[in-house]
């Protein structure tokens, strides 16, 4: 189950204004949330996050280039889609 902390963390940096999240959690391994913005009119689904409901914590280390990027909520990076070590 997602923790309260990672819930709030995702509902302060994941939608852009005007934007919500719908979102309902059961015990199915993945979890889907839709990023949605809705007027009187319209209802559209401008992104889906997936996530993983429980995961096995590991005492492993993390890739040295992914400390390279020094990743922060709103940072933007260029990933090329046919780099080899870019993950599909």
């Amino acid at each position: 189950m997602l923790k309260n902390e990672e819930i709030e963390y995702i509902q302060k940096y994941m939608p852009k204004s005007g934007e919500q999240l719908d979102y309902s959690f059961s015990d199915a391994p993945l979890i889907d949330i839709r990023i949605v913005k809705q007027t009187e009119r319209t209802y559209s689904i401008t992104g889906l996050i997936t996530l993983v409901n429980s995961y096995i914590e590991e005492t492993g280390t993390v890739d040295e280039e992914l400390l390279k990027l020094k990743l922060i909520p709103k940072k933007k990076i260029q990933l090329g889609a046919h780099h080899p070590k870019t993950i599909k």
